[in-house]
This record gives structure tokens, sequence and C-alpha cells, in this order.
């Protein structure tokens, strides 16, 4: 989820180019994203709610799965089933194909608010 948010964040600014720099630039605002700049975003009510509940269902997976990344990252006691595994896998695949099939302007949306700050 992470990457397709990054993915999305940078295709919207950025053109896909040959040239050194439109790939440079392209790369630099896909590493913008930081992870709790998208969480900070994602815990935000008042941000969710100005979206589409597609978009507060993604940033609900996108949470969801983000402790989880820090369980397995941070803890090595932690384990996860098989089963689990597979459920987490769907629910993202699910997410990321909600994401892709949203109008380009509430992808856009949901881009800009978890990019940027609110100031």
């Amino acid at each position: 989820m992470f990457h397709t948010v990054a993915e999305a964040g940078a295709d919207s600014l950025i053109a896909r180019g040959d040239d050194t720099s439109s790939r440079i630039a392209w790369k630099q605002v896909y590493r913008a994203l930081d992870h709790g700049t998208l969480r900070s975003a994602c815990l935000n009510g008042k941000t969710m709610e100005a979206l589409p509940t597609t978009f507060r269902d993604i940033a609900a997976v996108i949470l969801r799965f983000q402790s989880k990344r820090h369980l397995a990252d941070y803890d090595p006691d932690v384990q996860f089933s098989q089963a689990d595994a597979i459920e987490a896998i769907d629910d993202c695949e699910a997410a990321i194909l909600a994401f892709a099939a949203a109008p380009e302007a509430e992808r856009r949306a949901f881009v800009a608010f978890v990019l940027f700050k609110t100031r």
C-alpha cells in the first residue's frame, strides 16, 4: 500500500520521462512520502472526513498493516500464521485495486492529503 501511494504521488506531480531531470524529480517525489506523515494523515479525522468512503477504508488498511509491519520489523517474538499472511495479502491487494479503480481526481486528493502536512 505504501508504495502504491508513493507511486501515485510521484505520477501525480511529475511526468515520467526518459531525461535525467525527470527521473530524478520523480524519484524525489516518490521518496517524499514518509511513514509517519502517512500515518498521521490516515489518523486525522478531519482529513479523512473530506475523502470518499473508499479512501477512508484504504486509510484503515494502511494503518492496520503499518502496525503489523512494525511488529514484524521490531518484535523478534511476533509470529504470524500462514493464514494471517494470506489474509493480509488479500486485504492489501483489494485496497490497491480499490485505489486504482477510484477516479483520478480522488486519488490525487488522497495523495495530497497524505504527502503534504496540513497547515
